[in-house]
């Protein structure tokens, strides 16, 4: 959930290792005066259901068995600026962009290998938000 916060509320601060990256997130943020909390909730909740809605907790596990934590984060960031975007699209067009994104040449690269550098996060964070954009 962090990492979703942090990289919806300030992803051009991104920079590796990703642990010092959140930390002094939540040391810039440690009061939540400055963000939006109930707009951070909305929207992560939201995202949730929408992807789990029809496309299910495999979207979330690409194509492993196991959840895969910068997918998962790419799914629910893209997704959230999509809502961020107004109208709000439907379960199945959530489904249908997951399956688009997860055709996308490189999307595997960036989700598997290579996660935690600055290119492959920006990159990654890029092809959801465009897939979500779409629908």
């Amino acid at each position: 959930m962090l990492r979703f916060i942090a990289l919806y509320i300030s992803p051009g601060n991104y920079r590796r290792p990703l642990k010092k990256y959140l930390n002094d997130f939540v040391g810039t943020h440690r009061d939540l005066d400055d963000l939006p909390v109930e707009l951070i909730e909305k929207r992560f909740t939201r995202a949730t259901e929408l992807v789990l809605a029809d496309a299910g907790r495999n979207a979330l596990r690409a194509r492993g068995r196991q959840l895969n934590a910068s997918l998962t984060e790419a799914l629910l960031v893209g997704l959230a600026r999509r809502l961020d975007a107004g109208d709000e699209p439907s379960a199945g067009q959530v489904s249908m962009a997951i399956t688009n994104l997860l055709g996308e040449p490189g999307i595997d690269y960036v989700t598997t290998r290579a996660t935690a550098d600055e290119d492959s996060v920006r990159r990654r964070l890029g092809l959801a938000t465009r897939a979500f954009s779409r629908i």
